[in-house]
């Protein structure tokens, strides 16, 4: 019995690895797809050369997000080693899932919505390695420690699997902040359900502060290598400050914003309710299905949290959504057709097998590369499009500011959010006089930093040559104007 189990399982990430790559090959190798990962790539390159983070490369996210990213950049093909940790994370998330679900439901239910996670993902940016794809697994990993240990919670006891599920949703917040609210939710479930089980207020008090030292840990060890090199200012400016002092859409900029987020999310919303439905009498549903309706009810409230948001801000969404609308999958009439609808629908929306694109891709990010490595002997460029990785691609020094993040320059909601002088910065990288400066036509952000955009404009003014280039990333053509012949002036 045991080894049909274990054969089932490995069936089972065959499965959830086949569909992952599947749907993800037109883009395997393709480094000009998404702007986030380029910049991660770049940032985690970066501090493989010895750059501090925070100090020497800005952004607001916490650093073991790059510290993944500059191992994953020490591979002689860096993106293609990105894309495939990606991947990784999707089966090992999938599979977590599909574990989880079992525990309430049939294999055909618990492995279609493993799979349905991994074909998800790629209607929501997950289809590199995005931030919420990379912390998934220890998200997954979290819950599974709940549901596992619910008899001994029952008995008022916190088993000590608990500690390594929340360590593990810990580790996820050292990527993005983002995930408080699930680890909260993971801690506040544990404390719930052992104080139901009987625990004396002691122990569950002992047991709260632990599990709380537990989930913070790795931000506190981060904190205090901060400290001690005398940074630790730059750092609460990164991860606390800077999101609370940049600008942010208007109410009615966030409701379309909301209206478009809850189109794509109808589906499996859909398919959560019937799942819900499906497991009337709701009050009689086993208790990792009522874990599973916590979880999204957390993460649906992280996501309100947002005083921004982009599509890949959903992907945390999906793992309990797909939870949720296992017992649906699991229905033998409609199930399995149901899932093939939305795979299909999914697929076809996320334009993940249009290999036409995706080669037009290839050749126009080789196109600009070739180029531009002409046209900088000095190896000085300055980017102020979607594409930071050109920096590398075309063996550029890196300008002389801590802003690489290009919309960083020219994003007017980003002004000072980075706690240091937008316009100054941008002075010092043109007093560098880079050789080529590339800019995308129009430039994406609603307002500009009309200063910094100005002084760009001067500077290219005088450029000896400008050509135009179309780039191809995740959301379509990119008009590129390069002025070359720059520092001779």
């Amino acid at each position: 019995m045991l080894v049909g189990i274990s054969a089932y399982r490995i069936h089972a990430v065959a499965f959830f690895a086949a569909i992952t790559l599947v749907t993800r090959c037109s883009i395997l190798g393709d480094w000009n797809h998404e702007i986030d990962v380029q910049f991660y790539m770049l940032a985690g390159r970066r501090l493989l050369d010895g750059a501090v983070l925070y100090v020497d490369v800005w952004d607001r996210k916490p650093p073991t997000l790059y510290l993944t990213y500059a191992i994953l950049t020490a591979f002689p093909d860096p993106f293609l080693a990105v894309q495939l940790a990606g991947a990784v994370c999707t089966v090992l998330a999938s599979y977590g899932l599909y574990r989880i679900a079992w525990t309430y439901t049939n294999p055909q239910g618990s492995l279609l919505a493993g799979a349905a996670y991994a074909v998800l993902t790629m209607q929501f940016g997950g289809g590199t390695a995005e931030v919420p794809i990379l912390f998934a697994p220890l998200m997954v990993a979290g819950a599974w420690s709940l549901v596992t240990a619910l008899p001994g919670l029952s008995r008022g006891a916190v088993p000590p699997r608990i500690f390594a599920g929340i360590a593990c949703a810990g580790l996820a917040l050292s990527f993005k902040q983002s995930a408080l609210l699930e680890c909260l939710a993971f801690g506040i479930a544990v404390i719930g359900l052992a104080w139901r089980g009987g625990a004396e207020k002691c122990y569950l008090v002992k047991t709260a502060l632990l599990l709380s030292f537990t989930g913070a840990l790795p931000l506190l060890a981060v904190a205090m290598w901060y400290w001690g090199t005398g940074h630790f200012a730059v750092l609460w400016q990164s991860l606390v400050l800077s999101n609370t002092t940049r600008l942010f859409d208007t109410g009615a900029g966030m409701v379309a914003r909301y209206a478009i987020l809850a189109q794509l999310l109808a589906p499996i919303g859909l398919f959560a309710v019937l799942g819900a439905r499906a497991m009337r009498p709701l009050r009689e549903a086993p208790k990792p299905y009522f874990l599973a309706l916590g979880w999204l009810a957390a993460a649906s409230a992280a996501l309100l949290s947002y005083p921004g948001l982009y599509l890949h801000y959903a992907l945390p969404l999906l793992l309990p959504l797909c939870l949720v609308a296992a017992p649906f999958f699991a229905r033998r009439d409609i199930g399995l057709a149901a899932f093939g609808l939305l795979s299909v629908a999914t697929l076809i929306h996320a334009g993940a097998f249009n290999f036409a694109e995706r080669a037009r891709s290839r050749a126009a990010s080789a196109q600009i590369v070739e180029y531009l490595r002409r046209e900088t002997p000095q190896h000085r460029l300055l980017v102020l499009n979607r594409s930071p990785w050109l920096y590398r691609e075309v063996h550029s020094v890196p300008p002389p500011t801590a802003l690489l993040f290009p919309p960083h320059l020219y994003d007017g909601a980003e002004a000072g959010a980075s706690g240091l002088d937008t316009s100054a910065e941008l002075r010092r990288v043109l007093a560098w006089r880079p050789e080529a400066v590339v800019i995308q036509v129009p430039l994406p952000a609603q307002p500009l930093n009309q200063a910094t955009v100005a002084m760009v404009d001067t500077y290219v003014h005088r450029c000896k040559r400008l050509r135009q280039f179309t780039l191809h990333d995740h959301n379509g053509p990119q008009v590129q104007a390069v002025y070359t012949g720059c520092a001779a002036v």
